[in-house]
């Protein structure tokens, strides 16, 4: 007779997998908002420096976080996700200045990735806040 063995499932690892999430979510935001960029070449100067600046921090963030979990980088990944947000819903219900030509287009592909992205670091950021350190 064969004794079988039932052991507990393990314990899953949160903590790394919010880390995880928030390094994927800005990773992706990074990523998803290259193109948005190109497209903007030849538009209003300031949302290609925005978009290139959220390339950018959001890259940065993400390095930071896979080296070290800080408050100062969650911070930072909050308020990065929370403004890229704040800008998607401006220029889909009012404008942006200079450019209406996103009004309505609420079921842009890039877009809703880009803020299924950002929502997942801000969901994962809050779980690693509220952690004791």
């Amino acid at each position: 007779m064969v004794a079988l063995s039932v052991s507990s499932p393990s314990r899953i690892d949160r903590t790394g997998v919010a880390r995880a999430a928030a390094v994927g979510g800005l990773i992706l935001t990074a990523a998803v908002h290259i193109p948005v960029a190109a497209e903007h070449v030849g538009g209003p100067r300031y949302l290609l420096l925005g978009f290139d600046a959220l390339v950018l921090v959001s890259a940065a963030l993400a390095a930071s976080l896979l080296v070290r979990v800080t408050r100062a980088t969650l911070l930072a990944a909050v308020l990065t996700s929370v403004a890229a947000i704040s800008a998607y819903v401006v220029s889909r219900s009012y404008g942006l200045p200079l450019e209406d030509d996103d009004i309505g287009d609420w079921a842009n592909t890039l877009g809703v990735v880009a803020v299924l992205a950002e929502a997942s670091v801000l969901v994962a950021a809050a779980h690693l806040l509220r952690r004791p350190t």
